[in-house]
């Protein structure tokens, strides 16, 4: 399971109880497009996607 501390500004991954990959700073959304807390699903993947944003820079997965 991936975690977000919103107001720490954190990420983490644990298998269980167990953190398998440690806390790191992260940015989330910003005021006006805040990141919706609570719990998501991963519901579309894409190995070869490309920004649509940003001049189609590598996005994979």
């Amino acid at each position: 399971m991936t975690c977000v501390d919103l107001e720490r500004q954190l990420l983490w991954v644990q298998r269980g109880s167990a953190v398998v990959f440690p806390p790191v700073p992260v940015r989330t959304g910003r005021d006006d497009e805040e990141t919706r807390p609570g719990r998501h699903e991963v519901y579309w993947r894409s190995e070869d996607h490309k920004s649509t944003l940003y001049d189609d820079a590598p996005m994979p997965y």
